[in-house]
């Protein structure tokens, strides 16, 4: 599958996952599931890490580790955590580049995962 694919098939879905979680919709295992499920399917999906990002595609998995990692009781409560998913919301909802210094990375391919090392 193609990473153009991929963000056509899941972008609006994810956005509206964001959007509801932000307006307080979705709970935080809802929203960080929702989150995880993108991970899970691109990591089926098959895209070749080679194969240079689509435009806005580093926004879009910036705005997926975001919720993933923002959706607990922790970061809600301090206000910090849904205001960091409102901007990439936002920035979703504009078509918009990340701003300077900031990166959004595919899942890596399971194949290409460092195995912890065991020492006995």
């Amino acid at each position: 599958m193609h990473p153009r694919q991929f963000l056509e098939d899941r972008r609006s879905q994810f956005i509206e996952s964001l959007a509801a979680y932000c307006r307080g919709d979705l709970t935080h295992q809802a929203a960080a599931g929702a989150a995880w499920d993108v991970i899970a399917s691109f990591e089926a999906s098959g895209v070749e890490s080679s194969v240079p990002y689509e435009s806005g595609e580093d926004t879009f998995w910036a705005a997926v580790w975001a919720l993933q990692h923002l959706a607990d009781d922790g970061h809600s409560a301090s206000d910090s955590g849904k205001r960091d998913l409102r901007r990439y919301l936002a920035l979703l909802n504009a078509d918009a580049p990340l701003p300077d210094g900031e990166t959004g990375l595919r899942p890596s391919p399971p194949n290409n995962r460092l195995e912890p090392q065991r020492h006995e």
